[in-house]
């Protein structure tokens, strides 16, 4: 999966609640959920999936098909991550690297 379909959450949300998507945010790698909408309390959107939800934390978005394999975390933020960095390997235990 290329790094061009990663959409950034300040650029652009998806268009209906419950619209399948990949989400990445940094502490938790790449996951497969769901766009949950706006909070109705402070406007921030939410995705969410089978490890929990997020409420203004994901940086990244893209859609999401049907037994489409995890994509890459985003190249943009790849690049700004020193090797050693541990996060790299969190994100590949998880299967988004």
């Amino acid at each position: 999966m290329s790094d061009e379909r990663w959409i950034l959450t300040e650029d652009r949300l998806p268009e209906a609640e419950g619209t399948s998507v990949w989400y990445f945010f940094e502490y938790t790698g790449v996951s497969a959920g769901a766009y949950l909408g706006l909070d109705d309390m402070m406007g921030l959107p939410g995705f969410g999936g089978h490890k929990g939800f997020l409420l203004g934390d994901v940086t990244h978005w893209q859609p999401r098909g049907d037994g489409e394999a995890a994509p890459l975390a985003p190249a943009s933020v790849m690049r700004e991550l020193p090797v050693d960095d541990p996060r790299r390997v969190r994100w590949a235990a998880a299967g988004g690297i």
